[in-house]
């Protein structure tokens, strides 16, 4: 695995472990998630575009891979259907496999709900985001992150 994507998920990772045991004031709790929330929408965004990336480094000369670096710039605020847009832009065959994961895998409702939660907290509204969802989010984002990379780079 990437050593970038390594590092952001061990740093989520290691948050969520600090978190256990501790007494904390519960609107602090709450900020504290919702800036785990925000994390993992932007590990979603950087991982994803380091990982198309180094495919692309690989694969392409330099003016493709400008291109293509150029192209991700854009990339943000990951829903699963701009994941699957994204990837099939490399190969329909990925985009496919992914809508499949997603589905499968029961991800896709949790990687929507980090996008969405992300715009909410950008605005100043509430969420609601509790210890446990922001357990299933933090698992659901590393799977996928885990499952791109696999499918792109291996």
């Amino acid at each position: 695995m990437l050593i970038e994507l390594e590092r952001r998920l061990r740093s989520i990772d290691f948050i969520l472990g600090s978190l256990r045991d501790v007494v904390i004031d519960d609107a602090l709790m709450a900020m504290i998630f919702q800036h785990l929330c925000v994390r993992m929408s932007g590990n979603l965004e950087v991982c994803i575009t380091e990982i198309l990336n180094e495919y692309t480094r690989g694969k392409a000369n330099p003016q493709v891979r400008r291109a293509v670096e150029k192209m991700m710039g854009t990339f943000q605020n990951p829903r699963c259907q701009r994941i699957i847009n994204v990837l099939s832009n490399f190969n329909s065959d990925w985009g496919e496999e992914f809508d499949r994961f997603a589905i499968a895998e029961e991800v896709k409702d949790k990687i929507d709900s980090i996008a969405a939660n992300r715009n909410l907290i950008a605005h100043g509204r509430d969420t609601g985001i509790s210890a446990t969802r922001i357990i299933d989010f933090n698992l659901a984002h590393k799977r996928t992150l885990q499952f791109i990379h696999d499918m792109v780079l291996t």
